[in-house]
């Protein structure tokens, strides 16, 4: 579950805050979430809980659902949305180099102005060309732009089928689940293909939204004189605190791991713009170079496959599955009455899951944040006797 991050900030703040304030235990998580302090839980919870219950009423905060399989495939909408990211690119660099000339002839006029060199010395950094791109894809509420688009335009008959979203309640895996936030199990985002990969565009608003806000946690902390260890590290914990919090658990009882990875490849991507970056055992160099003043694109790009090395099955929460608070049982029962057409359909065997789920339990290697305890888990090996 994804709500909208710069809407939040100023009172997530005074949340973190009280938490923070608790004792850790060894896994790193504020001492809220142990059993032993549930009296402090129930006080933190609460606290926060009313500062947002109002809001929380105006946003369509959704889960999605993998395991229910479209009746058809998809159409492949990866390109579409890789061509649409960069024209978004592109219109940041033309904005930025029309700013940097334009403020360069100022600074002529005027050699005194501290001010004038501040702001030139802004748009020599990623961090501006990043901001004006996810000002185009990540903003919104209760949607991200992209995301936003992506559920509700119209498109050419070229691209249908191109969502699934199953309408029927009672035909989803949540049906006669209970939740403490029911609706958000009722109205689910739809499943969209990107590069032979089925999500929901849930994902891609935490792609392009809070991915945004894991590159500037990082860069943040590397500021401070870190590691990129470190920097790595801040990151994934601020995800998990987030999907421990009223991103996730304490909201509607859902850690999804699936939002975590569409955090994680948002930052990626984000980081690509202007730095090299590793991708399992490729290293993509920087999209973008500042070259005489000018920003340009440093290497050849295909339009279609822009976004392809950040797309991968940790978006599917089948694939990928969430960590459930609630009627785990009831969830199960319904992943197993869909078992004979994932073995029909797609083949799956006992083989093939365990790989896949040992697969996405990191991003292309990579630590995320991943969480999912032995005991709850809900994963397609119910179809061959396990869990």
């Amino acid at each position: 579950m994804r709500l909208p991050r710069q809407s939040t900030t100023l009172t997530l703040d005074k949340c973190n805050a009280v938490s923070y304030l608790l004792p850790n235990n060894k896994e790193g998580l504020p001492m809220f979430f142990r059993r032993s302090k549930i009296r402090t839980a129930a006080s933190v919870t609460l606290l926060c809980a009313s500062v947002f219950f109002g809001w929380l009423h105006s946003a369509n905060a959704e889960e999605t659902d993998q395991f229910t399989l479209p009746p058809t495939a998809l159409v492949d909408v990866g390109p579409l949305v890789s061509q649409r990211v960069y024209g978004a690119i592109e219109k940041a660099l033309k904005q930025t180099n029309d700013e940097i000339q334009d403020l360069i002839k100022k600074a002529v006029l005027s050699p005194a102005d501290k001010n004038m060199a501040s702001e030139l010395t802004k748009r020599r950094s990623d961090a501006y060309i990043m901001n004006l791109v996810y000002k185009q894809t990540g903003t919104g509420l209760p949607e991200a732009t992209y995301e936003r688009w992506l559920n509700w335009d119209s498109f050419p008959d070229i691209f249908q089928p191109m969502r699934f979203n199953e309408i029927r309640p009672w035909a989803t895996i949540y049906w006669g689940v209970f939740s403490q936030a029911p609706l958000a199990l009722t109205i689910l985002s739809p499943t969209i293909n990107m590069y032979g990969h089925y999500f929901g565009t849930d994902k891609i608003g935490h792609f392009f939204q809070q991915g945004e806000g894991y590159y500037s946690i990082y860069m943040k902390v590397l500021a401070q004189g870190k590691s990129v260890e470190q920097a790595h590290q801040a990151i994934v914990a601020h995800g998990q605190f987030e999907e421990h919090g009223i991103f996730g658990t304490a909201l509607d009882g859902v850690y999804s791991n699936g939002d975590l990875s569409a955090n994680y490849g948002g930052w990626k991507f984000y980081m690509n713009l202007a730095h090299s970056v590793r991708i399992g055992s490729q290293e993509l160099l920087p999209l973008l170079i500042l070259h005489n003043d000018r920003w340009e694109f440093a290497r050849n790009v295909k339009k279609d496959d822009l976004l392809k090395p950040f797309i991968n099955d940790n978006l599917n929460e089948a694939w990928n599955p969430c960590r459930y608070s609630f009627e785990k049982s009831l969830i199960r029962k319904h992943v197993e009455a869909r078992c004979k057409e994932w073995i029909d359909r797609l083949g799956i065997n006992k083989e093939s899951v365990a790989a896949k789920l040992q697969e996405t339990s990191l991003w292309e290697g990579e630590d995320y944040g991943h969480w999912l305890p032995q005991s709850d888990t809900i994963t397609l090996e119910t179809c061959f006797g396990g869990l």
